[in-house]
């Protein structure tokens, strides 16, 4: 399939939500848990990376879910409070998703503005090893992976699903 159309998992979109990781951050997986790097001519490789490899940040097949707890913090000023674990994967062939399982989890804060439309902050944390995320230039100028942050946060207007 075209890249595209493809399916895309990570941060705070609700068609792709997975908080605690960038925006579409989650990548492709081998069996051993490492990110998956292709070449130019997308033929899978390991390290050392050159400038043109990529990471495989899209996928045929995608699962994902949360659960949340909301509950009141200040109900004069209309302030929830939420907790919450997302949880999904992201691949080319549905038996290969349990090996690129990713994890977020964090707290959120919700105002309801006139009493009826959310802002809402969100902060989480990946759990499990940071992986890379992408292929580019470190602190040095050479080329290696370029590894997920330990938290991410979020600000939107509206719920996130």
């Amino acid at each position: 399939l075209p890249e595209n159309i493809t399916f895309r998992l990570g941060g705070q979109y609700p068609q792709s939500l997975l908080r605690g990781y960038a925006d579409f951050g989650v990548r492709q997986y081998d069996a051993n848990g490492d990110t998956i790097v292709k070449d130019a001519n997308n033929k899978t490789k390991s390290a050392p990376y050159t400038e043109t490899d990529h990471t495989v940040g899209y996928g045929r097949v995608v699962a994902n879910s949360s659960v949340e707890l909301r509950f009141p913090v200040l109900r004069d000023l209309k302030v929830l409070g939420a907790l919450f674990w997302d949880f999904g994967a992201l691949a080319d062939d549905a038996r290969n998703l349990p090996q690129g399982l990713r994890h977020g989890l964090g707290g959120s804060l919700v105002w309801l503005l006139a009493g009826q439309i959310p802002l809402r902050v969100d902060v989480a944390f990946p759990i499990g090893s940071l992986r890379c995320i992408e292929v580019g230039k470190d602190d040095k100028g050479a080329t290696s992976c370029v590894k997920e942050t330990w938290f991410d946060y979020n600000a939107a207007l509206m719920f996130s699903f």
